[in-house]
């Protein structure tokens, strides 16, 4: 939005806060209030509010990723651990494939007393 039509913009509203209100106003008097230019005031207030909503931007992005940091850093932690605890038989992984360590010395369906037994059997 360009000077030109916020200033046509603020005719609009009557050129004041007050008038901004009253339906159908289109006052005619100076856009100046005390040696102030009203368009001036807006245009620093809209400044600064952008420049702050960018700062809480800013802000919650930084936070986000040190949430982000810090549970990965737990899960590290945590892994290490179980690790340390299982003597390494334990490794916590991501979700994603389980790697397959070996070959497959025998594929036996379980599906009863009698699956179980032969599932056994072959280990």
């Amino acid at each position: 939005m360009g000077l030109g039509s916020l200033r046509r913009w603020w005719a609009q509203l009557g050129g004041t806060p007050k008038a901004a209100g009253r339906a159908g106003t289109h006052a005619s008097r100076p856009l100046h209030r005390g040696g102030v230019d009203e368009l001036a005031e807006l245009a620093d207030t809209f400044r600064s509010t952008v420049h702050r909503l960018a700062s809480l931007h800013a802000e919650a992005d930084a936070a986000h990723a040190g949430a982000l940091r810090a549970e990965a850093d737990k899960r590290e932690f945590y892994a290490g651990v179980i690790r340390a605890v299982t003597q390494g038989k334990l490794d916590l992984v991501d979700d994603g494939p389980v790697p397959t360590l070996g070959d497959c010395l025998a594929e036996v369906p379980v599906r009863d007393s009698k699956g179980y037994a032969a599932a056994r059997e072959a280990i």
